[in-house]
C-alpha cells in the first residue's frame, strides 16, 4: 500500500504507535512509587522551575548547586504552572521528555536509514533500560538526547531540501541544546 496525499497508512503509523505505547508503560508503570520522592538535584531543578513562577524571568543560567543550563527549569515551571508543584508533576516532565526523545529517535533513524530501521531505532529508546531509567527522573540532562536527535533531523532536512526552515530549525534546535546540560558545549 502507497502513502496516500491525505495521510499515512495504518501500516506505517501503526508501528510507531505500538513503540510508543510501550515507552509510555515502561515509564508510568513506576511513576506511582516515585510519586513523593526527589534526589538532591531533582530537588534544586525543582526550586528553580518555582522561583520561575514566582518571579517570572529569562536566565540562560541558575547558579545554584555548582550552576545548571536553564531550559529544564522552565519546562519543570509549565509542568508545576498545570499540575502543582510536587514530585509527580517533576517525574511526568521527564516521562514526556523522553516519550519525545522516542519519537525523535524513529524521526532520525527514518531520515538516516528508512523506515523499518527508524521503527528499531524507537523501539530500542523505548526498552533499553538507561532511557527508561532516565525517563523516570527529573534531570536536566534528559534534555540532551531530544534536542540533539532533532537537531541532526533537521539538518539532514536543511541538507536534503535546502529550505530556509530546516536551517531555522537546525540552528534553534542546536542553540537550545546548549542551554540543556553542560555536555552539548
Amino acid at each position: 500500500m502507497k502513502p496516500s496525499s491525505k495521510g499515512t497508512p495504518l501500516k506505517v503509523l501503526l508501528p510507531l504507535v505500538l513503540v510508543l505505547l510501550v515507552a509510555a508503560v515502561l515509564r508510568w508503570a513506576a511513576l506511582p512509587e516515585m510519586s513523593d520522592m526527589l534526589n538532591f538535584d531533582e530537588s534544586f531543578y525543582a526550586i528553580d522551575a518555582l522561583s520561575l513562577l514566582e518571579s517570572p524571568r529569562f536566565t540562560p543560567f541558575f547558579e545554584g548547586n555548582t550552576g545548571r543550563q536553564s531550559a529544564w527549569m522552565y519546562i519543570l515551571a509549565l509542568f508545576f504552572l498545570g499540575l502543582g508543584p510536587t514530585p509527580f508533576a517533576a517525574r511526568l516532565a521527564a516521562t514526556f521528555v523522553s516519550l519525545l526523545t522516542v519519537a525523535a529517535a524513529y524521526q532520525l533513524g527514518r531520515a538516516l536509514l528508512g523506515r523499518v530501521a527508524a521503527v528499531g531505532a524507537a523501539a530500542a529508546m523505548a526498552t533499553l533500560y538507561l532511557p527508561v531509567h532516565f525517563g523516570h527522573i527529573a534531570f536536566r540532562a534528559n534534555l540532551l538526547p531530544l534536542l540533539g536527535a532533532l537537531s541532526l533531523v533537521f539538518l539532514l532536512a536543511a541538507i536534503r531540501r535546502g529550505r530556509l526552515a530546516f536551517w531555522v530549525a537546525t540552528g534553534v534546535t542546536l542553540g537550545l541544546m546548549s542551554y540543556s546540560y553542560i555536555s552539548a558545549y
